[in-house]
C-alpha cells in the first residue's frame, strides 16, 4: 500500500479521476491523504486553483470536510461520505452510495444509486440501476428517468420518473411537493401526520387506499383525495397500481432527534420495501 499527501484548506476545490473504486471521507485536516495498493499509482497537480487527484486503480481518499468536491470519473463503485458541501459527481460507472452529506449534483451512474442523510437537495442526471434515498432534508429530483426501481423515504419534497416500481414514504407538510411517475406500481405510505391533497392516475384501473378513515379498492384510473388539511401537493402516476397506505412507524423515523434512531427505522422501512417490490416484479413476470 502506498500513501501520499497534498496540502489543501478547507475551502479548497478538488477534482478526483479514479480508474478503479473509490472511497471518499471527509476529514478536519488541512490536507488530502490518498491510499492505494500493489502498483498503482496516485498523482496531484493544480490547474487553475484546482487540485487534480488522478488514481490509476483503486483508491481510498481522505479530503479536507469543506472542500468544493467534484467527483469526475470512477470507473468502478464509489463510496463517499462526510463532506459539509454539496459534492458534484459527473460519472460513475459503477454503483454510487453517498452517507452524511450536504446535498449533491449527479450526472450519470451506470450502476445503482444510495444517498443516505443530507442536508440539502438532492439532483440527478442518469441514473441507469436503482435508486434508493433516505433522510434528505431537501428535494429530490431526477432531469433523467431513472431505468431501475426507486424507493424514497424520508425526503421533503420529489420530482422523479422510474421505468420500474416507485416507492414514497413520508410525512407530507405544507409547502413540499412530491410528483412522481413510474412505469410500474407505486406505494405511498404517508405518516399519520401528514397534510395532503393527492392526485392519483393507475394505468390498471387499480387504486388502493388504506388510510385510517378510508379503506377501499377504486377500480378507475384516476382518483383525488385529500388527507388532514390538504397542505402538500402530491400527484402519483403509475402504469401499474397506485396503494395509499397511512403507517404508524414512519411517525418515529420522521419525529426523532437522533440519527442512529432515524437510520434504524428508515433502514426497516427500506428492507420491507425491497422485499414488497421483489415480490411485485415477481407477479408481474409472472
Amino acid at each position: 500500500m502506498a500513501v501520499s499527501t497534498y496540502p489543501a484548506e478547507d475551502n479548497a476545490r478538488i477534482v478526483i479521476h479514479v480508474a478503479g473504486n473509490l472511497k471518499l471521507h471527509g476529514w478536519e485536516s488541512a490536507e488530502i491523504e490518498a491510499q492505494v495498493y500493489g502498483q498503482e499509482t496516485i498523482k496531484f497537480s493544480e490547474v487553475d486553483g484546482q487540485i487534480q487527484v488522478q488514481a490509476s486503480g483503486n483508491a481510498v481518499i481522505q479530503v479536507p470536510a469543506g472542500a468544493e468536491v467534484s467527483i469526475e470519473s470512477v470507473q468502478g463503485n464509489a463510496n463517499i461520505s462526510g463532506l459539509a458541501r454539496a459534492l458534484h459527481v459527473a460519472n460513475v460507472r459503477g454503483n454510487l452510495k453517498l452517507n452524511q452529506m450536504s446535498g449533491a449534483e449527479i450526472e450519470k451512474v451506470y450502476g445503482n444509486t444510495g444517498v443516505k442523510e443530507s442536508s440539502g437537495d438532492v439532483a440527478l442526471g442518469s441514473v441507469y440501476g436503482n435508486l434508493k434515498v433516505s433522510n434528505i432534508k431537501g428535494n429530490v429530483s431526477a432531469s433523467d428517468k431513472v431505468k431501475g426501481n426507486v424507493v424514497l423515504t424520508a425526503v421533503r419534497g420529489a420530482a422523479v420518473e422510474a421505468l420500474g416500481n416507485a416507492t414514497l414514504s413520508i410525512i407530507a407538510e405544507e409547502g413540499e411537493a412530491y410528483n412522481l411517475d413510474a412505469s410500474g406500481n407505486i406505494h405511498c405510505y404517508l405518516d399519520t401526520a401528514s397534510s395532503a391533497s393527492i392526485a392519483v392516475n393507475s394505468g390498471a384501473g387499480s387504486i388502493r387506499l388504506d388510510l385510517p378513515e378510508r379503506v377501499e379498492h377504486r377500480r378507475e384510473t384516476s382518483y383525488t383525495l385529500r388527507v388532514g388539511d390538504g397542505a402538500a401537493k402530491i400527484n402519483l402516476s403509475a402504469r401499474g397500481y397506485v396503494h395509499i397506505a397511512s403507517r404508524e412507524p414512519a411517525a418515529a423515523a420522521f419525529a426523532g432527534d437522533t440519527v442512529d434512531d432515524m437510520d434504524e427505522v428508515s433502514e426497516e422501512i427500506n428492507d420491507m420495501i425491497d422485499r414488497q417490490i421483489e415480490a411485485l416484479e415477481r407477479d408481474i413476470n409472472e
